[in-house]
């Protein structure tokens, strides 16, 4: 979860145009590889709770079919269709009509089953240029030379980062938790926040900067 998940998730936050979640429950444990030395779960559920909707995040080392007949990916889910992304491309797939019916359904005076329709035109698949690192790096080195922000700077990515360590986190401790972001604490939960940073062992400690 905190490797692929900030490869992933940040689709998620940029697409939706939001920041941290207020609440989060995730539930997991080491079922494909419970002998390895793994510490976080090689199988998880998360949910992340916002005003308007959820992200919901999903994972399971070893089994490489996914939805969508792909192994890894990020869906939109839309009333008229859903929107497909990978690192390697992106399709739209339309949302059909119900049988040409109009909810609130009245199937006793319906005149009969219409046929299908999309809701939209579908969009096929589209291949990326397979030069996401190539990018990255030009980004990099331009914003050496011209002093600006690069296109995903340290705090987008502190930001997914925390966003995979709070379903991490939830499904240590087996409970959901609410999040303050303007404290950067979790709310009536002192285990949460003990795990919410480093304990290192002496003579090792965190720098103050």
């Amino acid at each position: 979860m905190a490797d692929w998940g900030v490869h992933l998730l940040d689709y998620a936050l940029k697409g939706m145009n939001v920041g941290l979640p207020s609440y989060v429950y995730g539930a997991g444990n080491k079922y494909a590889y419970p002998n390895d030395s793994m510490e976080t779960p090689d199988t998880l559920m998360a949910t992340y709770k916002y005003p308007d909707f959820n992200i919901i995040w999903d994972h399971a080392c070893g089994i490489g079919n996914g939805l969508f007949d792909r192994d890894n990916g990020v869906a939109f889910f839309g009333e008229n269709g859903t929107l497909l992304l990978t690192r390697a491309g992106w399709e739209v797939r339309p949302e059909n009509n119900n049988r040409g019916r109009v909810f609130p359904y009245c199937f006793p005076c319906d005149e009969g089953p219409k046929p299908v329709t999309p809701r939209m035109e579908a969009i096929p698949w589209k291949s990326g240029e397979n030069k996401g690192l190539y990018n990255h790096v030009g980004n990099h080195l331009e914003c050496i030379k011209s002093r600006k922000l690069p296109n995903c700077d340290i705090a987008i990515g502190a930001e997914v980062a925390k966003l995979a360590h709070l379903a991490n986190i939830s499904s240590r401790l087996g409970v959901g938790l609410q999040w303050d972001n303007k404290t950067n604490t979790f709310i009536g939960n002192r285990e949460a926040n003990n795990l919410a940073k480093a304990n290192y062992r002496a003579p090792w400690k965190l720098p103050k900067v």
